[in-house]
């Protein structure tokens, strides 16, 4: 297969438009590029007045004419500025190459998953110790070779899509392709990354953080067969039913065949909601305690039983998507960068993935799908607005935050109730349905639901 030009050294991409820079990481190099301007006037004030007493010098000896004096001195200001652009823009370059490093070095001394950087030629610059753990090459042998050394032959074409997707809109998160380890073995992963600018805003590079799905690849699967397993029982157990009741009365028959249908849904919903517990420690019982306010928040608004029960399905089930986030992330003890949390904001579609293929009586995908939309669309993963969202998911993006801001996260203590119903009100009917957040606010102030 024929390797794209994207991957030969020495390649760039152009057309870039605008500059992609942290707000910290722009400060610092504001202040980097007055250093390197003070430093090069510093140089060039020096140089004109060592060439003006040198050349005054010449012409009170008549060593020098007017005339070449002038020449001399526009000369000396002409080769100045040629330099000084050149030094300035290579020592601009330099800067942020190895910021980019520094930054890299940074997020891989928290996490074990693979962290290299790259320049716009693709030839690698950095290599993380997950790296050398993931793929089996040591730095010494990445650093100065192009990112193709690590892909499959028949995936190029297809990571050539994703480079060019990267440089247009500047990251990539939940990207999953293979690689290929120094032994040859393929395996399954999963890259996000972010682009480095340099200074007039091109391409400088690129920063990769590559996570092995290998035991998430066997969770899925796990995952698939419990969900196909019980999907079975319950078509299963809604013909044993039937049969069973068929010489009953149909009122107590169909009563009876619900019922054996609810318990065998319950049994599905608990196993795959027990997966994902078991991957995230710190929010061990955030499900259950999201579907409780859900659904009471639910019944206070008036629902039908049978609406709620959907809702409170949706809630056991709202995180579940969470087996794919790097375990590294989800028990970070400091707050996530911008870029972690792009990995985090994966999580409701995998939610979805996974439950659409149980055949629900409710819109239970769509709603886990949706938990994290917003009225004003702020929301993630759709960015989707008022009633373009369900009612159901509307309903657990409240009870979500509530309990979130009121329980312990591995970064911060618990907020306390009373921070997290201030939280809703501010984004009344701004990121939050009103009457829902009436609604669960009502259900607190009135004692007619605690938090357990």
């Amino acid at each position: 297969m024929r390797i794209t030009p994207l991957f030969y050294k020495g390649s760039w991409v152009e057309d870039i438009e605008e500059p992609l820079h942290p707000e910290s990481l722009r400060l610092d190099y504001d202040r980097a590029r007055n250093g390197f301007l003070r430093a090069i006037l510093f140089v060039w004030g020096v140089g004109l007045a060592v060439t003006l007493v040198v050349s005054i010098v010449l012409v009170s000896l008549d060593r020098l004419n007017w005339w070449r004096f002038w020449f001399n001195l526009v000369s000396f200001n002409l080769i100045a500025i040629i330099l000084a652009v050149i030094v300035y823009r290579q020592a601009s370059k330099t800067w942020l190459r190895a910021v980019g490093t520094g930054r890299a070095l940074t997020i891989s001394d928290i996490t074990s998953d693979a962290v290299y950087s790259a320049g716009a030629d693709t030839i690698i610059t950095s290599w993380s110790k997950g790296a050398e753990h993931i793929l089996g090459y040591t730095a010494e042998e990445a650093v100065g070779q192009s990112v193709a050394m690590i892909l499959p032959d028949d995936f190029l074409e297809r990571e050539v899509a994703a480079m060019q997707t990267l440089f247009a809109e500047g990251v990539v998160t939940g990207h999953r392709t293979f690689n290929v380890r120094k032994n040859g073995d393929v395996f399954p992963t999963e890259a996000s990354m972010t682009l480095l600018r340099d200074p007039d805003g091109g391409p400088a590079g690129f920063l990769t953080v590559l996570r092995d799905r290998s035991n998430q690849v066997r969770i899925e699967d796990e995952l698939t067969r419990i969900r196909d397993g019980m999907a079975g029982r319950i078509g299963q157990a809604a013909a044993t039913g039937a049969g069973q009741t068929s010489s009953r009365s149909s009122g107590n028959g169909d009563e009876e065949k619900y019922d054996v249908v609810r318990k065998t849904a319950e049994a599905t919903v608990n196993a795959l909601a027990a997966v994902a517990e078991r991957r995230d420690p710190y929010t061990a019982g955030h499900q259950q305690r999201v579907s409780q306010l859900a659904s009471a928040i639910a019944r206070e608004l008036g629902l039908p039983d049978d609406q709620v029960e959907g809702i409170r399905i949706a809630g056991i089930l709202h995180d579940t998507g969470k087996v794919v986030i790097p375990g590294e992330i989800l028990s970070k003890p400091s707050s996530l960068s911008e870029f972690e949390f792009g990995i985090i904001k994966t999580h409701p579609r995998v939610d979805s993935e996974i439950v659409e293929g149980i055949d629900f009586p409710w819109p239970v995908a769509q709603t886990v799908l949706q938990h994290h939309e917003r009225l004003d669309g702020s929301g993630y993963p759709s960015g989707l607005k008022g009633d373009d969202i369900l009612l159901e998911a509307r309903i657990l993006a409240v009870a979500d935050v509530v309990e979130a801001m009121a329980s312990h996260r591995p970064y911060r203590p618990s907020l306390g109730v009373r921070k997290a119903l201030d939280e809703i009100i501010r984004g009344r009917g701004k990121r939050y349905d009103a009457s829902v957040v009436d609604a669960c606010t009502k259900l607190f102030d009135e004692n007619r639901f605690e938090l357990v």
